[in-house]
């Protein structure tokens, strides 16, 4: 009898379940397929990978991982990590200052993209830079393009290597309503070294609330890597009247508070073996998403009602496309 994947998955992936589970390994069957699906949909298929090399290297003769099906992830990860270096080092040597924002999630992934956050004033400036340094401007698709006018209006997107959009962004926002002070973002923020990379990227509050948004206004689910990634930021000393203050200031309170504690069961769930149902990515439902762009309305301030409306109403159409096609 086949366990379910996701214990096999944060065994290796998660020091805290490992720990509780020291021997899930050595009792239970597992469905490969099952599990590399459900890693590669949560983008943990690399750790998850490394894990096993480096702790139970037998295991991947055993499911028919061979050097070359690591070579080719860790191709895909050095693009990344190229993507990176690429934007910081040109701007550095511009005097100009960026955020990682979104993208960093204390382990290497696979992404499609990385999301730069600009400071007001710099982004002809930043933009000119990229494309003088080899970086060329992605021609979207005319549904994306009408997709990210009407919602999400990441400013540019670039690319410098073959399969990674550089996003360029000086405000973010969702359904063109921001969940923060932009400001915010800039403040203190945390200096990384990371896979031989170095960056700077938000202090832990606005990291939080930028992903918890995201998950919120945008795609209204969780992957693993996030909620694995939130669960880290969670145990951090957070000030939590600086991170409510801005939530209720504009507007979500109520959703963020709600999201939270969906985390933590989440959490309780899993970490007592009561979860190995719950499917990552996990998606909230549309009726939640409804009611959280209702207080957010409501409480923003926002006096273009009927097209904020319009816009929420395009949301729900784009994500229901997208669940539907993931079956």
């Amino acid at each position: 009898m086949y366990k379910h994947p996701l214990a096999f998955l944060l065994y290796f992936i998660d020091e805290t379940y490992r720990k509780i589970n020291p021997d899930l390994i050595s009792q239970e069957d597992f469905n490969w397929s099952a599990i590399n699906e459900l890693a590669e949909k949560n983008k943990v298929i690399y750790q998850f990978l490394c894990s096993i090399k480096e702790n139970n290297p037998h295991l991947l003769q055993k499911f028919g991982i061979h050097n070359e099906d690591l070579g080719e992830f860790e191709t895909k990860i050095r693009l990344v990590d190229k993507s990176i270096d690429f934007v910081v080092k040109s701007l550095k040597e511009a005097g100009i200052d960026c955020l990682l924002v979104k993208t960093y999630k204390n382990f290497p992934y696979i992404t499609q993209d990385i999301d730069i956050f600009i400071k007001e004033g710099t982004f002809k400036t930043v933009t000119d830079i990229l494309r003088q340094n080899g970086a060329r401007k992605v021609k979207l698709s005319l549904p994306n393009r009408i997709v990210f006018k009407v919602l999400y209006q990441p400013e540019e997107i670039y690319t410098k290597f073959e399969g990674i959009n550089i996003d360029v962004y000086r405000d973010l926002s969702w359904i063109r309503m921001p969940a923060f002070e932009q400001k915010f973002l800039w403040f203190n923020p945390r200096k990384i070294e990371y896979n031989g990379l170095n960056f700077s990227i938000p202090n832990f509050e606005a990291d939080l609330l930028s992903l918890v948004a995201h998950s919120l206004f945008w795609h209204g689910e969780i992957l693993l890597i996030d909620f694995l990634y939130l669960g880290w930021l969670l145990e951090k000393r957070l000030d939590w009247n600086l991170i409510y203050a801005q939530a209720e200031s504009y507007g979500w309170l109520r959703g963020l508070k709600k999201f939270l504690a969906e985390i933590r069961l989440l959490q309780e769930k899993i970490y007592d073996s009561r979860g190995m149902d719950i499917i990552f990515p996990y998606r909230l439902s549309f009726s939640e998403i409804l009611l959280n762009y209702k207080h957010f309305i409501a409480n923003s301030g926002n006096f273009m009602v009927p097209l904020v409306y319009a816009q929420i109403l395009f949301q729900m159409c784009i994500l229901f496309r997208e669940r539907t096609r993931d079956g």
